[in-house]
């Protein structure tokens, strides 16, 4: 069964609540959803973006190991505010961002 990964990401100064009813939503309509947070007003873009990268990672590796329970992951989409879109675009500048999450854009 596959499955698609939603990763929200908010914008400068806003918190994981300010997409919370989005992530609700996408949850519903059966999304699997990570609602990112990270403390926008401090640390560097590159910084932010290493730390999305950490979990997408991580989250990707989550799917590997289920997909020999017959669970894979299909697709990943960003969903981001303003700001959010750069730290979405700093992560897939990090080596360590999954190849494979690259390749679905």
């Amino acid at each position: 069964m596959g499955r698609a990964l939603c990763i929200c990401v908010h914008g400068f100064m806003g918190s994981k609540f300010q997409l919370s009813p989005m992530a609700s939503r996408l949850a519903r309509q059966g999304f699997d959803v990570l609602n990112f947070s990270y403390p926008s007003r401090r640390g560097t873009m590159e910084q932010h973006g290493a730390s999305l990268a950490d979990v997408v990672r991580f989250r990707v590796e989550e799917y590997a190991k289920l997909e020999q329970s017959s669970i894979s992951l299909n697709a990943v989409h960003f969903v981001a505010h303003s700001f959010g879109g750069l730290v979405v675009s700093a992560a897939t500048q990090q080596q360590h961002f999954p190849e494979r999450v690259k390749g679905n854009g």
